[in-house]
């Protein structure tokens, strides 16, 4: 199975990003789907154009089985994942080959229990604060924590390099950072990126990870459109603006 995937930092703090420019996608949501942190129901945004994964197909099952098992070696949780719905529409009919676009929403092994306490655009603040003082230094065992996740998995994807562009932009309802990673499975060779997105709902630290092959600038301002809208509906859904 040829997948190529982003890579997530060993979030033990949350993330950030900023940069206002949703003009290339739309604000509009296709769906949304409830999942449970801890003890909290949060209703997770699904962007427009984005499909939900589910265990009960036997592809989607594979897919989320690679996705969650790199997630669980850096430590988080995996809560949702989405595909671009066109990709997942040809995998689902057995199409193999790489898969460039999908979001995940995760949360670090060590919050799903917590429930922080505070006004929730004050969280996310400080959230973005403590992002903006990392570092690449943040992202060096993601090559071996791919590695391990490779192994268990049986499979060859590998991460050559990993950059931290660090936070792009802020708004109330999350905070944004940018990630470019080179990564290889099988016999593709690809720069990834990946948008980081930080929040708090009702308490609960939330993340959320863009993917999508990088091209050049346009790929950063896509990903932030998305992201975007993402966190607005996020906040909107769960009556936590």
């Amino acid at each position: 199975m040829e997948i190529i995937l982003g890579v997530n930092m060993k979030y033990l703090r949350p993330i950030c990003l900023v940069l206002a420019l949703a003009t290339q996608i739309g604000p509009a949501h296709a769906e949304s789907a409830t999942r449970k942190v801890g003890d909290t129901d949060i209703k997770f945004a699904v962007p427009d154009g984005y499909c939900v994964l589910s265990q009960s197909n036997n592809r989607d099952a594979q897919f989320i089985k690679v996705v969650d098992t790199l997630l669980s070696q850096s430590n988080n949780t995996l809560l949702l994942l989405m595909m671009e719905c066109g990709r997942l529409r040809t995998w689902r009919a057995g199409v193999s080959g790489p898969i460039f676009e999908y979001i995940t929403y995760y949360t670090p092994n060590a919050e799903l229990s917590q429930t922080h306490s505070g006004q929730s655009h004050a969280l996310r603040k400080a959230l973005c604060t403590d992002m903006r003082g990392q570092t690449d230094a943040a992202v060096k065992d993601v090559k071996a924590d791919v590695a391990r996740a490779a192994r268990e998995l049986g499979s060859d994807m590998a991460v050559n390099s990993t950059h931290y562009i660090g936070v792009v932009d802020e708004d109330d309802h999350g905070c944004y950072a940018e990630l470019l990673s080179s990564v290889k499975s099988a016999n593709t060779s690809v720069v990834m990126s990946t948008l980081v997105i930080s929040t708090y709902i009702h308490g609960k630290a939330l993340f959320s990870a863009v993917y999508h092959k990088h091209v050049d600038d346009r790929t950063f301002e896509a990903e932030l459109g998305i992201g975007k809208s993402e966190m607005l509906q996020l906040g909107s859904d769960n009556n936590d603006n």
